[in-house]
């Protein structure tokens, strides 16, 4: 865009999407199209970035979080497992039913780590492998 074309445009950026808002799905489909024509965008599909970290690092090493002891606080301890693994407590409730349980498996060591703190807060005894 021109210096004058930005301190006065004709057209403000809002207007512009007020307009697309007011759009059918196929008109907008369509508009998507030409500025796709015009300004020889092409469609691609996006590819997962590498990165330079070894796998061997132990870092990066995912681990499992096994819940061998309920403690004290065994409703809390419910609590924490059904909102980390998307339960109801009463779900929640039958994964611990049966010691000792797998509770996450294969996971980012920090995460097994910060859960097992969580629980361990709550006087249950867990392990991370």
């Amino acid at each position: 865009m021109s210096e004058t074309s930005k301190k006065n445009p004709a057209i403000t950026q809002e207007q512009i999407i007020e307009y697309f808002k007011n759009l059918n799905l196929v008109e907008l489909n369509q508009v998507i199209e030409v500025i796709k024509s015009d300004f020889g965008i092409k469609e691609t599909i996006p590819q997962p970035v590498s990165t330079d970290k070894t796998p061997n690092q132990e870092e990066n090493k995912n681990v499992s979080l096994i819940l061998k002891k309920l403690g004290t606080q065994s409703l809390q301890t419910y609590r924490t497992i059904g909102a980390k693994l998307g339960k109801t407590l009463l779900e929640a409730k039958k994964v611990v039913e049966t010691l000792p349980v797998t509770i996450l498996d294969s996971v980012p060591k920090e995460e097994a780590q910060e859960l097992k703190t969580q629980l361990e807060a709550q006087g249950a005894e867990v392990e991370v492998k």
